[in-house]
């Protein structure tokens, strides 16, 4: 189902009641952004090779603090017997209009791009349900509990104040007696005028209530009992929380129901390719994403403690590393044979629904008029088109292919649980650990090394062979010149332009933090020649700070002396 202003609350509770139902599996998402780049960079001129995952973070870091987002799709996936049922919600999310809040900032790329895959810009712009973080929700909450502060303002023209004064003294008669209940006030064609009676009123009179009148531009007034003035001003306070919740929080209410049926029922959260998504979501919804890389690892692990992403799950399960986009691997596994998957009641935009004798009454009977309401539905609606129902690029789509993909990887293996994808990189994100560095992919058959060549044309594969592999199990490039590789092969590697990826890794982190050289059981001139060409490689110094000896001839005689 689209989800906009006008069905969010509708969709909220749908959403939580199929997150809570017993029968949830997991939960799938996808999201749709206003860039994911600067200066419309492609994705390998901004992320090169060489990255470190920390590195690769802050650079991501700074795309989803700079953007937002467009679409939030979430497929609630529900096991009902040895078949499933899909929910399927694509929200269109807009950054809400607060006092010190987002600005909506969007790449020309990006728009080409969801432009290309028909993206409704229109509803997006005109009915995109307001978003904020955990934060922001808590201040306005606090402002719409408490009665507002509005600004007084003095009649200037003396004809209007003494009209006005006149209708006040009315309505002092009337607050100091108990027989009459209402009256109305004389009309007056001039709006400043109405709103000095209203304010003035509200200010002196806490027992009298204004409204209008039975006649065009006439205020009537009416007295209210301590009761009815506290059941008037509670009315009031949860009219103001409403509103600040349709139209300021609004999506993050989505949020927060994803959020806690991923934390407290310990659902698996599913996404393909998904740290791009998990950084969007957080910075958008939750709080400011911290700067350091292991920081935000464990904000990760605090709101959502499984997550699975296909893309890295995919090679594990035999599917070639080059195929595992999402459209690839929905294509590919058509074709497998297993659990039947329906969209739920109610939820048919991409596809059929289950029928109604899928699903019985809390009692265990068949409710009657849902089958016959969904059987007629079924005639009368028009004939789906597979180039319109199946849409890749919009959020809720690719959230249900990402589940059903999901779905059929389980069959052929284990769960692979928090590990997630990193594009362009020789590393797999490990969620499950502190360490900043994370491992090298696919995981070593042998031993890893790092292997550095003058020329970008040499026979990788001979090199290591020559330089005493037994076994080459992978080898793949760490840098996009071609100089620098990361191997993993049986057997030992002896020369000087190949270390240990230990060593690489311990070396390279001292480098860029200015920290004395590595301590390891590789051999200290061999990473000694090391730190000088990475030094170059960065531009850099090979020498780490070094504390000025005492008696040194940098310091003065007298100093000596002392």
């Amino acid at each position: 189902m689209d989800v906009s202003r006008d069905n969010l609350s509708d969709a909220v509770t749908k959403l939580r009641r199929a997150l809570q139902s017993p029968k949830a599996q997991f939960v799938a998402i996808d999201e749709e952004f206003t860039g994911i780049s600067f200066n419309n960079g492609s994705f390998q001129d901004m992320n090169p090779l060489s990255d470190s995952a920390s590195s690769r973070y802050a650079r991501m870091r700074n795309v989803a603090k700079s953007f937002g987002l467009m679409q939030l799709g979430i497929a609630v996936f529900e096991k009902n017997g040895e078949s499933y049922r899909s929910s399927v919600f694509n929200c269109y999310v807009f950054a809400a209009e607060t006092p010190g809040g987002r600005d909506v900032n969007l790449s020309t790329g990006a728009v080409a791009f969801l432009r290309k895959n028909a993206m409704d810009f229109g509803t997006w712009l005109r009915d995109g349900i307001p978003y904020v973080d955990s934060a922001t929700e808590a201040r306005l909450i606090k402002e719409a509990s408490s009665e507002p502060e509005r600004k007084t303002f003095q009649l200037q023209d003396a004809t209007y104040k003494a009209f006005a004064d006149g209708e006040l003294a009315k309505v002092q008669v009337l607050s100091e007696q108990t027989s009459v209940k209402q009256m109305d006030l004389q009309p007056h064609a001039t709006p400043v005028v109405r709103k000095y009676l209203h304010q003035e009123i509200e200010r002196r009179f806490p027992l009298v209530a204004t409204e209008k009148g039975p006649v065009k531009h006439q205020i009537r007034c009416v007295l209210l009992t301590e009761a009815e003035k506290a059941r008037r001003d509670q009315l009031r306070k949860q009219q103001r929380l409403d509103d600040v919740r349709e139209n300021k929080i609004g999506a993050r209410a989505l949020f927060v129901e994803l959020r806690d049926a991923c934390r407290d029922r310990k659902l698996p959260l599913v996404g393909h390719n998904c740290l791009y998504d998990l950084l969007f979501l957080l910075e958008h919804f939750e709080a400011p994403i911290p700067e350091d890389w292991s920081s935000f690892k464990a904000l990760v692990r605090q709101n959502f403690p499984i997550i699975v992403d296909t893309k890295a799950f995919a090679p594990r399960c035999a599917f070639p590393e080059r195929r595992t986009a999402l459209d690839q691997l929905y294509e590919a596994v058509q074709t497998s044979t297993g659990a039947e998957i329906r969209f739920a009641r109610g939820f048919g935009k991409y596809g059929p629904e289950e029928s109604s004798e899928d699903e019985s009454d809390e009692d265990g009977q068949v409710d009657d008029a849902a089958r016959t309401a969904a059987f007629r539905a079924a005639l009368d609606a028009p004939r789906r088109d597979p180039r319109t129902t199946q849409r890749f690029h919009e959020a809720g789509w690719d959230a249900h292919t990402t589940g059903v993909v999901y779905v059929r990887l389980l069959e052929k293996g284990t769960s692979c649980e928090n590990r997630l994808h990193l594009m362009r990189s020789v590393y797999e994100i490990d969620l499950g650990s502190d360490e900043a560095i994370e491992p090298v992919h696919p995981p070593p058959k042998g031993t890893c090394y790092h292997v550095r060549v003058d020329d970008e044309n040499t026979d990788v594969r001979a090199l290591l062979t020559s330089l005493g592999a037994t076994d080459i199990h992978h080898v793949q490039k760490c840098n996009d010149d071609g100089r620098e590789w990361c191997v993993d092969v049986s057997g030992e590697l002896t020369g000087d332009t190949c270390v240990p990826w230990a060593c690489f890794e311990a070396e390279r982190d001292a480098l860029l933090q200015q920290k004395a050289p590595s301590a390891g059981s590789w051999p200290k001139k061999t990473a000694k020649k090391l730190r000088t060409w990475l030094a170059k490689r960065l531009g850099g110094s090979a020498a780490p700070a070094t504390r000025k000896r005492r008696g040194s001839a940098a310091e003065s005689p007298a100093k000596r002396q002392k």
